[in-house]
């Protein structure tokens, strides 16, 4: 069974690693093909932050050390390297989804590490984040101002693929959160998705119970949510024929389930 803090404590002691495999042949793959994978460190003591003037880190996802109030995105006590095959690099994404406050806002990324012999050493770099725009239809050619709008830009696929999970986590959560809330109070439920503000960032919702315990509710999707959550099954199978990952439709088929029950 997988027990986070477990994992956690392993994490955080310096050379160690950790992997699940849900079968033989995983575990053929890592102790054969990939062994050496496992035991050779990069680097130690990585830190990753971010100085985000003029913007507000709302949220990083794939990183639980994560502090946005600080920018500090990354910690990781050994960093492993993964194996790269012709489709790509199989790891973790980090996604940062930010809102501008300020015209002149600027982006700061810097690192720093400690190798193997034990030398400290790090560098800065400057991000500017451009708006992409596309030229709308238009009814009359000779109009002398393009209609333009902005669209969503990925610069792959891997992080295509991060944002719509993302999307899709925030959306559960949000939908769990305000669906027990409706429950316990007795009272209809008033979605923090809506049309008009899109999905947002949950709150963080504080445990309740002690440590092992968890309060069990029915299984219930309003009328609110379930338009909501067909509304989002649209968006992500479209999303997923773009990706080309089929792998999406366990989460697909989840949403459509959802959007379905009685």
């Amino acid at each position: 069974d997988f027990n986070t803090e477990l994992i956690e404590y392993i994490t955080k002691i310096r050379g160690a690693n950790y992997y699940s495999v849900h079968s033989a042949n995983q575990f053929k793959t890592r102790m054969d093909d990939e062994f050496e994978y496992m035991v050779t460190p990069l680097v130690f003591n990585l830190l990753l932050k971010l100085d985000a003037k003029g913007y507000e880190i709302e949220k990083v996802y794939g990183s639980p050390e994560a502090n946005e109030a600080t920018g500090e995105i990354m910690k990781v006590n050994t960093l492993f390297p993964s194996k790269k095959e012709e489709i790509g690099t199989k790891g973790g994404l980090v996604l940062l989804k930010l809102k501008k406050l300020s015209p002149d806002a600027s982006l700061k990324l810097s690192v720093s590490y400690e190798n193997r012999i034990g030398e400290v050493d790090g560098y800065d770099a400057f991000i500017e984040i451009d708006d992409k725009e596309e030229i709308g239809d238009k009814e009359n050619v000779g109009d002398e101002q393009d209609d333009r709008k902005e669209v969503d830009f990925y610069e792959n696929t891997g992080i295509r693929k991060g944002v719509l999970l993302s999307r899709y986590a925030d959306l559960m959560k949000n939908w769990i959160t305000d669906e027990r809330e409706g429950y316990s109070k007795k009272q209809p439920v008033e979605p923090s998705v809506t049309i008009k503000t899109g999905i947002v960032v949950p709150e963080q919702v504080e445990p309740q119970l002690s440590r092992w315990e968890r309060q069990s509710v029915p299984l219930r999707v309003s009328n609110e949510y379930k338009e909501l959550i067909t509304e989002f099954t649209f968006y992500f199978e479209k999303e997923m024929t773009a990706i080309g990952d089929d792998t999406l439709s366990r989460e697909s088929d989840i949403l459509k389930k959802l959007g379905n029950y009685n």
